[in-house]
């Protein structure tokens, strides 16, 4: 709690904002499809494919040391205040090539 105190609850709050807007943004056009911002959880970004979550796409990217979770045909993706802007574009860019997408 002291640390949260110390950062700031309207800096972190818009750390987050910030970071959700990049991976929205990054993921766009990779075949999944994001929820509006005005849908979304500050905190969550929670992935649909179209046809079904790609088989082991969980344990490929936790193999690169991403890790997000699987829930109810979904990928979700929470990152927290230990996250920076490195860790979001690796992600994206992780995602990007195992999805076989091109970089935007």
């Amino acid at each position: 709690m002291e640390m949260m105190s110390d950062w700031g609850l309207r800096r972190r709050a818009g750390a987050a904002a910030s970071a959700h807007r990049r991976l929205a943004d990054g993921l766009r056009d990779c075949g999944v499809v994001v929820p509006d911002a005005a849908v979304r959880a500050p905190h969550i970004l929670s992935l649909r494919f179209p046809a079904a979550l790609p088989a082991r796409l969980i344990e490929r990217l936790a193999a690169e040391h991403i890790y997000v979770a699987s829930r109810v045909g979904r990928m979700r993706i929470s990152p927290h205040v230990y996250n920076d802007e490195e860790d979001i574009d690796r992600l994206v860019a992780t995602f990007r090539r195992l999805m076989g997408a091109s970089a935007a």
